[in-house]
C-alpha cells in the first residue's frame, strides 16, 4: 500500500494525490501507459487531417 502524486500542466493546482493505493507500483504503471497513447488519430484517407 503507497500513496502516488502526479505533478500535472496545471497553473492552479498542479500537483494531484492518490493516496492509501493498495498496489501504486501496478496503478503507476497503468497511468504510464495511458500517458503514453497516441492523443489523436490522423485520417488515412487524407495527407494528415486530424480527426
Amino acid at each position: 500500500m503507497g500513496d502516488i502524486t502526479i505533478k500535472t500542466q496545471s497553473e492552479r493546482d498542479f500537483t494531484k494525490r492518490m493516496v492509501k493505493v493498495r498496489d501504486p507500483m501496478r496503478v503507476a504503471n497503468l497511468i504510464r501507459d495511458v500517458m503514453a497513447r497516441q492523443l489523436f488519430k490522423l485520417d488515412e484517407r487524407s495527407t494528415g487531417k486530424i480527426n
